[in-house]
């Protein structure tokens, strides 16, 4: 028997006569990810002033950043007069209570404060995030736009004893989930259950997999029981 925590992703089947069934996902609360994973991904400086009154040419001096799970991160300072692109490495922590973030690259060390401009855990394409930090008595205020899709999400569908067919889907396998963290947000997938020759009993299996959280199975039990 595979248990999961369906209380975060509750799954509700609906079954006839025919055995046909819908499977959909409802979102009743936030997902359940590390305080970290909004960091994640690829960045761009969108714009920085210094000590509230200088505004750097970003365009000048473009520069890129990348973030890992595994808290280590990518600076890259691209040249636009002929010089050479400049590529460093550094580690990186984040407090999502605190709103804080610590990064050393360089054998610098800086404490920023940081907030995004959307409340989802997963932040979108062109979505910003802004640092507050001072250095060397400097304040500095960066705006960084994402240049990353979020990891995706996959919704997969097997069983046994008979088969998955008339999938409202290509593949019943890695069905690209679109669902929002939004409360009641769902993505419904239908699809007939054909029982096998002989068949008495059998089940369904649904499988969330992302790389965000550890992969979610729901397994529903089917029997079939002749009553006299």
């Amino acid at each position: 028997t595979i248990t999961s925590n369906v209380a975060q992703f509750p799954t509700d089947y609906l079954f006839y006569a025919d055995l046909t069934f819908d499977k959909t996902g409802i979102s009743t609360e936030e997902y359940n990810l590390s305080s970290d994973s909004r960091i994640l991904g690829s960045w761009s400086l969108h714009s920085l002033t210094i000590d509230d009154t200088i505004t750097s040419n970003v365009a000048q001096f473009p520069t890129d950043y990348l973030f890992y799970a595994d808290q280590t991160f990518d600076k890259t300072e691209f040249s636009t007069a002929g010089g050479e692109d400049l590529y460093s490495n550094g580690v990186w922590t984040a407090e999502k209570n605190t709103g804080t973030m610590t990064t050393s690259i360089l054998g610098e060390t800086s404490t920023i404060s940081y907030i995004f401009d959307h409340s989802e855990y997963f932040i979108p394409m062109d979505g910003f995030m802004v640092w507050d930090y001072v250095n060397d008595d400097h304040s500095y205020h960066k705006i960084l736009q994402k240049t990353s899709h979020p990891d995706p999400i996959y919704l997969s569908i097997s069983s046994s004893g008979g088969t998955i067919e008339s999938l409202t889907e290509p593949s019943a396998f890695d069905i690209l989930i679109q669902l929002s963290n939004d409360d009641n947000a769902s993505y419904e997938v239908s699809g007939s259950f054909v029982p096998g020759i002989d068949f008495s009993e059998g089940n369904i299996l649904a499988t969330l997999s992302g790389g965000q959280y550890s992969i979610i199975n729901v397994n529903i039990p089917i029997s079939i029981e002749i009553i006299y």
